[in-house]
């Protein structure tokens, strides 16, 4: 065994062949498991295979490290449905290796990037070459196809076929539909073989108009802005075609203002087949962060209000809201450093993420760990169709980690060529201790 500096300015465990590593004390919370919420030592090899063990590890023959793991977790590995990946396209902002590097950093195993990619995946063919492409990835990235051909909202995209290559979600992007008959048909469509659309709510006219949440803040600064009340029509609109059609299922997300997202609850509890997902750090930010014209914050759906986020708080309390994702977008210099109105949206948050949750969350005690696992696993593989990675003996795709300790955010330290963060040379609470998925395994020992 010996420790290692990698290139993203981490230290990692390096496991020579045989050695076994023993997390020793450490909590398993997997909502539903047979181990749920048990303390026990867990072997690991170094293909990230787990053993858990009956008794604690008592004995050595050499080839063990010990890494005493009390007050730390370990979890079915953590998914980020509707992450924008920047490969093929736009590579010199994120290439798909570091786009696959930040997320297991991030403790995320499994990603579902959205299809806004240069060419665009919009039929079945498309789809196996960009699954072969990702296959080495030491994350699960399951692309999620395109609803309409070549994002444009016109005519359906090749619906059929991509469901043969093995997807089952479709989706636009992070905006809304800008026709609703297109919509009507999609839905119509993909409901023949129980597909799922996944849809935002912010349309492409807002998005290039208003530079942030349209409020106090933004008269105060001078920006035009994003009202709350955009989204809400937009949902309302997409609930009634859903009611319309009499069959599907939809996801909305990401959702922003609590309004649409009470909408979407009430239609469940109706009987549609709908859910939602909000972007972690909209738990973190509110739009008067903006008032220092940090472009880093600039993001799509805008940062609400104060209220909104008190709000937003008990929704996810209330068990409104189905999950939680990053909201990860890599952008560049030339899209980011300059001025406020010209900048693309968009924010690194894979590394960062579960930083945010302790921050706004957990540490105040608005949701506890294992709630986390629910929003940021558990409940996006089913809503997904993704395996569910129970943790028993033999599990491979888990993520360990801890509300105790920081996380240092550095240049180096992230993947990407893009540095899009708003946390550059802080220490965050929380720690991503490692992860596993596909063979490849994890250990953050810095």
């Amino acid at each position: 065994m010996y420790l290692a500096p990698v290139s993203d300015g981490h230290t990692a465990i390096n496991l020579m062949a045989g050695d076994t590593t023993i997390l020793q004390q450490v909590r398993i919370l997997d909502p539903g498991g047979q181990y749920h919420q048990q303390t026990v030592d867990v072997s690991v090899s170094p293909g990230g295979v787990l053993e858990i063990l009956e008794s604690p590890f008592d004995r050595t023959t050499g080839n063990e490290i010990l890494i005493p793991a009390a007050g730390s977790f370990i979890s079915p590995g953590w998914v980020d449905a509707g992450t924008t990946m920047q490969d093929p396209g736009a590579e010199w902002k994120e290439t798909a290796v570091a786009h696959a590097r930040a997320a297991q950093l991030g403790g995320f195993t499994s990603l579902l990037p959205y299809p806004c990619l240069d060419p665009v995946p919009e039929n079945g063919e498309m789809i196996r070459g960009l699954k072969a492409r990702l296959n080495d990835m030491p994350v699960h990235m399951f692309p999620i196809g395109a609803a309409s051909e070549h994002l444009e909202g016109e005519e359906m995209a090749g619906l059929y076929d991509m469901y043969q290559a093995g997807t089952m979600v479709f989706s636009d992007g992070p905006l809304s539909f800008p026709k609703a008959d297109t919509l009507l048909r999609i839905l119509t469509y993909i409901s023949a073989f129980q597909g799922l659309l996944m849809t935002g709510a912010v349309s492409p006219e807002w998005a290039r108009s208003g530079q942030m949440h349209e409020g106090v803040s933004s008269t105060s600064l001078g920006l035009p802005g994003i009202p709350s009340v955009a989204e809400v029509i937009a949902v309302e609109r997409d609930l009634n075609l859903l009611r319309y059609a009499g069959k599907g299922k939809m996801h909305f997300g990401p959702l922003s203002v609590p309004r649409a997202i009470e909408m979407v609850a009430s239609a469940a509890e109706e009987g549609l087949d709908v859910t939602t997902s909000v972007c972690v750090n909209h738990f973190r930010f509110t739009d008067d962060d903006l008032l220092g014209f940090d472009e880093n914050l600039k993001v799509i759906p805008p940062f609400r209000s104060q209220d909104d986020q008190n709000r937003l708080v008990s929704l996810l309390k209330e068990g409104k809201i189905s999950m939680l994702t990053t909201g990860h977008q890599a952008e560049g210099i030339e899209e980011k450093q300059v001025e406020f109105s010209q900048a693309m949206p968009g924010m690194l948050s894979l590394q960062t993420a579960f930083s945010s949750a302790v921050d706004s969350l957990i540490a105040p005690g608005h949701i506890t760990p294992e709630s986390w696992v629910r929003l940021i696993s558990t409940n996006p593989r089913k809503r997904f169709f993704l395996d569910p990675a129970e943790i028993v003996n033999g599990a491979a795709e888990w993520t360990w980690f801890t509300p105790s300790g920081t996380t240092h955010i550095t240049k180096a330290s992230i993947p990407s060529r893009a540095k899009n963060s708003p946390f550059l040379d802080q220490r965050l609470p929380g720690k991503v201790l490692g992860c596993a998925s596909k063979g490849h395994l994890y250990l953050n020992q810095g």
